[in-house]
């Protein structure tokens, strides 16, 4: 997220950029994929009747190690959302919009310590590119892809 990571959960507008490494989940992955089942992924798996101890339905490739903090749970509901779907997703932006509404609904806090995340996150890994996000005042979420004017460069430490 560049620009706008909380307000967008009071309807302003945010700008997200993604780059790489990336997260990937397919058959060629390196590793086993065994959500937390308290996760938004471990959740959405559960209530689609897969064994989460299995993890031989699908492998992970997870660039971070494990270290967390760089959208890795929001990618792991995108990539399983998607492979839910299978050859039924289009890609269509009201397919994207109801996976939204998924994530948003798997990821409810069960305390009221916590507010729900935005999922801008997850928009931008599914957008790719540089992406507008905004929650509309019925709840909804809005998104286009824009162009910069200036040329961006994302460094980092790791």
């Amino acid at each position: 997220m560049i620009l706008g990571e909380y307000g967008v959960l009071v309807g302003q507008p945010a700008i997200l950029a993604t780059f790489s490494p990336r997260f990937a989940m397919g058959p060629e992955e390196t590793l086993p994929y065994r959500p937390d089942p308290r996760s938004p992924s471990g959740k959405l798996l559960r209530d689609a009747g897969i064994d989460l101890e299995r993890g031989d339905w699908s492998r992970w490739s997870d660039p971070f190690s494990g270290r967390g903090g760089f959208g890795g749970s929001t990618a792991e509901y995108l990539a399983a959302s998607l492979l839910l779907a299978g050859e039924h997703w289009k890609g269509s932006s009201a397919e994207l919009k109801s996976v939204w509404r998924g994530y948003r609904a798997h990821s409810a806090p069960s305390t009221v310590t916590f507010a729900r995340p935005s999922g801008a996150d997850l928009i931008a890994q599914a957008c790719g590119g540089t992406t507008e996000f905004w929650i509309d005042p019925e709840g909804k979420p809005q998104f286009r892809a824009v162009k910069l004017p200036v040329r961006l460069e994302i460094f980092s430490a790791a």
